[in-house]
This record gives C-alpha cells, sequence and structure tokens, in this order.
C-alpha cells in the first residue's frame, strides 16, 4: 500500500517535524517509551506518562504535536484518554497514533476513535517512522542509523551488568546460561498460562517471579522488568492487564534472546 493511499485512507494530517516538535508517548511500560525515544529523540522533544490522567494533565499543560498513546493502560484505556481529549480540544488536538499489541487488524477501527493510525507491538523501528512518516513530512526514515539501534539494546539488554559478567566468566559461559534460559521458557510459558485459565493469581505470581529472576540473571532487561508486572498483583487493575503483559512476554522473548544471542557473538 502507497503512502499516498495510506493517507487518503486515515486523513493523515502532514505536518512538517523540526527538530523542536514535541512528542507524548503515553505507555505503561518503560521499556516502550526508551524505544521510542532512542527512534526518535533526533526529531522531537520526547516527553512521557505512565497512565492516563497524567497524560492528559500533560497535554493541557503543554499540547504536544503528536501523542503516542497506548491502548491498554492501568487506568484507563487508549480510547479513553481519546475520548477525553478530543471532546476537550476537537479538531485542534494534535495526531494521536494507538500502540497495542492487540490490534483489530481493521486501522478504521481506531480511526473511528479518534486516532490516525496504530502501530503494533512489539515496536520496530521501520513500522514507527513509516506511520510517523506519513504524519510529518521531513522526517527521516534512517532504519539503520546506529544510534537508534544501540538505544534499543539498551532498552532490551542490560549492557553494564552484561559486559561485566562476560569480562568475569566469559561469553561461553553466559551463552549457556543464555541456552538454557531459552530451553526453560516455553514450560514457564505453559505454567503461567496454567495459572491463568484456574485463575491462580499465586501461582502466576511465582512463575512470574522466577523467569524475572532468570531473566535478570543472563541481562534480559526488558523481559525482567514485563516479568516483575506480572508478579506484582498490587498494580492497579492487574486481572485486566496480566493477560496482555503474558502475551507481551511470550512474543518478545525469543527475539530478546536473538538479541542477546548476537550481542555475546559480536
Amino acid at each position: 500500500m502507497t503512502a499516498d493511499t495510506l493517507s487518503q485512507e486515515f486523513k493523515t494530517r502532514v505536518l512538517p517535524a523540526p527538530r523542536t516538535a514535541s512528542l507524548l508517548v503515553v505507555d505503561d511500560q518503560i521499556t516502550n517509551i526508551q524505544v521510542l525515544h532512542a527512534l526518535l529523540g533526533e526529531e522531537f522533544d520526547v516527553r512521557m506518562a505512565t497512565n492516563g490522567a497524567y497524560a492528559v494533565r500533560l497535554v493541557e499543560d503543554a499540547p504536544p504535536d503528536l501523542i503516542l498513546l497506548d491502548i491498554q493502560l492501568l487506568d484507563m484505556t487508549g480510547f479513553d484518554v481519546a475520548a477525553q481529549l478530543l471532546a476537550r480540544y476537537g479538531d485542534s488536538l494534535p495526531p494521536m497514533v494507538a500502540l497495542t499489541a492487540n490490534a483489530t487488524g481493521d486501522r478504521q477501527y481506531y480511526r473511528d476513535h479518534g486516532m490516525q493510525d496504530v502501530i503494533n507491538k512489539p515496536l520496530g523501528s521501520k513500522a514507527v517512522r513509516e506511520v510517523i512518516g506519513h504524519l510529518f513530512a521531513d522526517l527521516a526514515d534512517d532504519e539503520a542509523d546506529e544510534q537508534a539501534d544501540a538505544g534499543i539494546q539498551d532498552a532490551l539488554l542490560d549492557l553494564p551488568f552484561l559486559t561485566d559478567y562476560a569480562s568475569t566468566v566469559g561469553k561461553p559461559v553466559l551463552l549457556s546460561s543464555v541456552d538454557l534460559f531459552e530451553k526453560m521458557m516455553p514450560d514457564y510459558m505453559a505454567v503461567l498460562d496454567s495459572n491463568m485459565i484456574a485463575k491462580d493469581q499465586a501461582g502466576v505470581v511465582e512463575e512470574a517471579h522466577k523467569i524475572k529472576g532468570a531473566a535478570g540473571s543472563i541481562g534480559l532487561r526488558r523481559l525482567q522488568q514485563t516479568a516483575q508486572l506480572i508478579q506484582s498483583p498490587d498494580h492497579p487493575a492487574w486481572w485486566e492487564n496480566v493477560e496482555d503483559w503474558i502475551e507481551t512476554l511470550r512474543r518478545e522473548y525469543p527475539g530478546d534472546i536473538a538479541r542477546l544471542r548476537r550481542w555475546l557473538l559480536s
């Protein structure tokens, strides 16, 4: 599908993107904010909110030029945030782009709820830049940018820990630990799924704690942080969000392991 077709389909507003343009990222997972900052920090002044209420306040205080809005927040949905902002600002509201791990496959659905487009998680540099490039005419499409790639890697991996660990025990030992973790993850996920079906909160928390420890022991920062969310039942709306976090873990762990293995073999 061409950019012109997309623009017509989603009624995209094409805007200039000076380096002083501001971007508000609304997401309850800090790793996603770090990834977007790494990708877009050169073009935008990136601000962040980890819940919907704070996002609304930030827009009131200083309206951004673009809003990237996670659909599944802890305190409300992204659609709720969009509805509040649209009711208040109408056509003067800056473009909003949905971020979701559960895209319906129908982009019109998001347009009907006030979004200009949708980006699927896990966030990839090509998808992010393609969507935002349709909104901001002079945003450079440079997927291979080394600085952005380094920023993404830093969000996924605990590089200071890994560097120290590798220099102490050697990369071959660490690679063996990575192989073991990769073999164990399907069993971890199976237990999580079983406990979710049984509505066994304590069992879910216990298994997530194991994953968090195992991921942290080999420097898998993003997986460790996602497992931390799963093992924290005191989070608001934990039951409403835990299934999404588990699916995020299931989707992200193969790629994060591959990224770690490439780093170790480099």
